[in-house]
């Protein structure tokens, strides 16, 4: 991700709710409702893999007491002054987070799209990638008509093929207007895994087969917080998170960062942390979001997987049912918010104090 000086949507997506969100994501029209999300409690694409493995007996760095207060107040380095010690950790419903289009291309009704890309990122890529993906030769992708494309500066999307079990992300995907390419899709970076469906159980990094999309190079999609696994009551894997800023470099399982800080308090992207598996969670007095959030991490972990430069926000599954004209009906307010009685973006109350960092390309737990 290529961060800009001045980022308004990226800056208050995560304060905002209902029609405030919706005046700034991206129109798009009426969307195709996908099959049943890979973040499905029943169905977690991503179990017995990275995502799943025990922290339990992750090894500690001793100054995570001091890496915990600096990230919790580093959102005050970027944000506006009446926003300064306010905005410690939020959340990504409609903008910066990953829209996850389920497909089927043995569907013979299966609606596709063509996709292609001049950009360098691409032009280099293996005659594989160039054929799953598309580069100066278009190819059809199966997608959902009219499929959601998020708000914001990064339009990146995520496309699971039931009838293949392939994985593929797209960074920057934007229609052709005009010229030989009119009316297919242009996108600047992207990545796969060619069998998603052999995930499970194999304790995979979740790192992307070829190419990258995410900033750090992995299907990152996949610790997104699901909607339904929320309802149900417990997150079910790992917590992905979009940081204010990461240190410089990157930590296993991340291929790669765009931190460019260089305190040693500053995680990096990639870099595991859990919350204190001797933290009483429930004694805590924490609304039953921010509760559910505490607990995955305290059993799972969780990882910075974006910067935004301005504050931390828990990634949460984009809710591919809403149109971007109904977003203020998103399952995330009209089901989420109704049970439990808390915004989603509101997480002020997140125990930071309890964060535990691991060192450096920590590979254990699985």
């Amino acid at each position: 991700m290529t961060v800009q000086p001045h980022l308004p949507r990226r800056a208050l997506a995560p304060l905002l709710t209902g029609s405030l969100a919706l005046a700034l994501t991206q129109p798009h029209s009426q969307a195709q409702a996908s099959p049943a999300s890979p973040l499905h409690p029943a169905n977690y694409l991503a179990r017995g893999t990275v995502a799943q493995r025990s922290v339990a007996a992750m090894p500690v760095l001793p100054n995570s007491a001091q890496m915990a207060n600096y990230l919790k107040n580093l959102h005050s380095t970027y944000v506006t002054d009446q926003f300064k010690g306010r905005l410690p950790l939020s959340g990504n419903v409609f903008a910066y987070n990953i829209p996850i289009h389920t497909v089927n291309s043995k569907d013979p009704h299966q609606n596709y799209e063509w996709f292609y890309s001049f950009d360098h990122r691409v032009k280099y890529q293996s005659d594989e990638y160039k054929k799953l993906m598309g580069a100066e030769t278009p190819v059809r992708i199966p997608l959902p008509k009219n499929f959601q494309i998020p708000g914001g500066g990064d339009r990146s999307i995520a496309v699971y093929d039931l009838g293949t079990g392939l994985w593929r992300s797209f960074f920057m995907v934007q229609k052709t207007t005009e010229g030989e390419h009119q009316e297919r899709w242009h996108y600047s970076s992207g990545g796969y895994i060619k069998d998603a469906r052999a995930l499970a159980g194999s304790g995979h990094s979740l790192q992307l087969t070829g190419g990258s999309s995410s900033v750090v190079g992995m299907a990152s999609e996949l610790t997104q917080i699901g909607i339904d696994e929320v309802l149900a009551g417990r997150i079910n894997h790992a917590v992905s998170f979009t940081l204010p800023n990461a240190r410089s470099g990157y930590s296993w399982p991340a291929r790669q960062g765009d931190g460019n800080l260089t305190d040693p308090l500053a995680p990096y992207e990639g870099q595991w942390f859990r919350i204190n598996p001797a933290v009483n969670l429930d004694s805590l007095g924490l609304r039953p979001l921010t509760l559910m959030i505490a607990k995955a991490l305290q059993k799972y972990g969780g990882y910075g997987s974006d910067r935004n430069i301005w504050c931390m926000a828990a990634n949460y599954e984009y809710d591919t049912s809403q149109t971007e004209a109904t977003q203020g009906n998103s399952r995330w307010y009209t089901q989420v918010q109704a049970k439990y009685g808390q915004a989603p973006e509101n997480l002020h109350d997140f125990p930071f104090q309890h964060l535990q960092f691991a060192p450096k390309d920590w590979k254990g737990g699985l």
